[in-house]
């Protein structure tokens, strides 16, 4: 069976009420355990899973049709509490996980990633994991204060969002 069809599976079972901490526990087990039944992660297709795209944040400093439309991310949308986004250290340790199972891309996405407080320090942290493709999808917005952070922690590659023309 394949891990995502897994993680889908518990992920719905569990009515999305576990702590950050919990759910990296449990995508960490449902890797290892996929790793002894399966080395490779496959999607519902058999096709081998190589890309692996992490959220840091919810959130964004624009409001484009494209991925936060008006009518659902109004005034009265409640965004993700900072308690329950996944910590540096839960994200790196899904990652590895994954990295031991074929993954050999990471994108880091949003919201806006480059929202999110550190953002530089989990870069450093995923770029440790090795022979990983470690990119970013941004707007671009906040690129030019943190592009020389980023490129030392061990990023190598941004993907910008061409949809800036619409805010």
């Amino acid at each position: 069976m394949a891990l995502l069809g897994l993680v889908g599976r518990a992920w719905r079972s569990l009515n999305h009420k576990l702590l950050p901490c919990e759910l990296a526990n449990r995508l960490v087990e449902t890797a290892r355990y996929c790793a002894v039944m399966q080395p490779v992660v496959v999607d519902t297709r058999g096709r081998p899973v190589r890309d692996l795209r992490i959220s840091v944040t919810d959130r964004c400093n624009f409001r484009c049709g494209y991925c936060m439309p008006a009518e659902i991310f109004n005034r009265e949308y409640e965004f993700l509490s900072r308690d329950l986004l996944l910590s540096f250290e839960e994200i790196t340790r899904v990652a590895r996980a994954f990295a031991q199972l074929g993954t050999s891309k990471i994108r880091l996405t949003g919201g806006e990633p480059l929202l999110r407080k550190g953002i530089e320090d989990l870069v450093a942290l995923l770029a440790e994991i090795g022979d990983l493709e470690l990119t970013l999808t941004t707007n671009g917005s906040l690129l030019a204060r943190k592009a020389e952070a980023l490129a030392k922690a061990g990023l190598r590659s941004e993907e910008h969002t061409s949809e800036l023309q619409s805010h």
